[in-house]
C-alpha cells in the first residue's frame, strides 16, 4: 500500500506543479525576485496551464525581451505606464538587422496580457525600429504605451488575434503594421509625421469582414473603435498605394492636435 502511495505521488506531482498560478516580482532596484524582465521570463516553466502573474515595479528596464512560444498565459503588469518602461534602441540599419529583429519585446507565446507598461524603441529615426513584435495568439494590451518612430507596433502572424484597450500608440511611418487581426478600443493613435499610419498585410481569407460588407469582398486587418481617435501631424487615415484600405476612417473620429 505504501509503495502504491509513493507511485501515485510521483504521478500526480506534475499536475500540482503545472496547475498552480505563480506570482513573480521584477524590480530594477533589487527589491523583487528579479532585476530584469528577461530573467523573470526565463524562470517560467514551459506550457503552464495556469496564469503566471509578473508584476514589474516602476523603473526603466533597458533590455531586449523575448517571450518564447512555450511561455503561455503570462500576465505582465506594471505599476504605471508612466513609470514602468521597457526600452531598447535597435534599428534596421544596425548591422543589416532588418525590420523584424529590431524589437524591444517579441511576444511569441499565446495568451499574453500586458497592463500599465510602456514599450519603447528609442532608436534614432534612421529606419525601421519595432517596439513591440506581437506574434502570439490572443494577445491583450491594456493601458499600455507604444513609443517609437517607424514601425512601432508589429501585429504579426496571420493567425494571431490581438486586442488593445485604452492604449497610446505613436510613430512616424507605418507604425501599426502586419498581418494579424487587431481590435483597438478607445486607443489614442498619434502620428508624428505626415506619412502613412498603417501598413496592413492581411493574408487573403483572414481578417474580419468589412461593416457594411464590401462588394469586392475586401477584409481589413485593423479596426479602430469609435471611442478612439487619431491626433498629430496627420488627422486622417491614408491609403497605401495599390493596397485596399485595411482600416475604417469613417469609424475613427478626428481629435484635435495633441
Amino acid at each position: 500500500m505504501k509503495r502504491f502511495e509513493v507511485i501515485l505521488f510521483f504521478i500526480l506531482m506534475p499536475l500540482f506543479v503545472y496547475g498552480q498560478e505563480r506570482h513573480i516580482v521584477v524590480a530594477a532596484d533589487g527589491t523583487g525576485e528579479f532585476t530584469s524582465v528577461q530573467e523573470a521570463v526565463n524562470s517560467i516553466r514551459a506550457y503552464m496551464s495556469d496564469t503566471t502573474h509578473m508584476f514589474i515595479k516602476s523603473g526603466i528596464y533597458r533590455e531586449k525581451v523575448v517571450i518564447p512560444s512555450w511561455v503561455t498565459i503570462l500576465r505582465m503588469k506594471g505599476e504605471s505606464a508612466a513609470t514602468t518602461i521597457i526600452t531598447w534602441n535597435d534599428h534596421a540599419r544596425m548591422n543589416s538587422m532588418g525590420t523584424f529583429r529590431t524589437y524591444t519585446i517579441w511576444i511569441q507565446g499565446a495568451g499574453f496580457i500586458a497592463e500599465d507598461i510602456t514599450f519603447e524603441n528609442n532608436a534614432e529615426p534612421l529606419g525601421q525600429a519595432v517596439a513591440v513584435h506581437a506574434d502570439g495568439d490572443r494577445a491583450v494590451f491594456r493601458r499600455c504605451r507604444f513609443l517609437g518612430n517607424q514601425d512601432t507596433l508589429l501585429t504579426a502572424n496571420q493567425e494571431s488575434r490581438q486586442y488593445y484597450e485604452d492604449c497610446y500608440i505613436e510613430g512616424t511611418t507605418d507604425f501599426i503594421f502586419g498581418p494579424a487581426t487587431a481590435w483597438f478600443e478607445r486607443c489614442h493613435i498619434h502620428s508624428k509625421k505626415n506619412s502613412y499610419i498603417t501598413a496592413a498585410s492581411t493574408v487573403e481569407g483572414h481578417g474580419v469582414p468589412l461593416l457594411p460588407p464590401s462588394s469586392s469582398g475586401a477584409r481589413w486587418e485593423l479596426i479602430f473603435f469609435r471611442q478612439g481617435g487619431i491626433t498629430g501631424i496627420i488627422l486622417r487615415m491614408k491609403r497605401q498605394p495599390g493596397m485596399p484600405s485595411r482600416a475604417a476612417p469613417v469609424r475613427v473620429p478626428v481629435l484635435a492636435h495633441a
